[in-house]
């Protein structure tokens, strides 16, 4: 009686080559969209000569998106202070008070300068 060898399979005996690592991206600081948004915002204000409800709602958008991101990132508990201040100016804003509005943002400001 002859003996029979199993086919060997070549691919079982390779070593597998790891994956090149992806390279790490920094980490953007606490609250950074939302600083950017606020500073914008004050910027985009202070052009306003007369409130009208389009500039006002463009304003309050790009608050909002900056807020969502940053609810999106945990971060909100990091800058709760100035969150809610960014939800008063928003506040503000529907009322079409830019001054109350503005104030609200660099109050903001003041809180993204510390996060805890």
């Amino acid at each position: 009686m002859a003996k029979q060898a199993a086919p060997i399979n070549v691919h079982d005996f390779r070593t597998p080559i790891p994956a090149p690592a992806a390279p790490r991206r920094p980490v953007p600081p606490v609250g950074d969209r939302l600083d950017t948004a606020v500073r914008s915002a004050i910027a985009d204000l202070a052009m306003i000569t007369s409130p009208d409800q389009v500039s006002l709602r463009k304003v309050d958008d790009q608050l909002l998106s900056a807020l969502a991101w940053t609810a999106a990132t945990g971060d909100t508990c990091r800058i709760d202070s100035a969150a809610t201040a960014v939800r008063t100016a928003r506040g503000r804003l529907a009322e079409a008070d830019v001054a109350g509005a503005t104030g609200a943002l660099r109050t903001a400001l003041d809180g993204l300068s510390h996060p805890h």
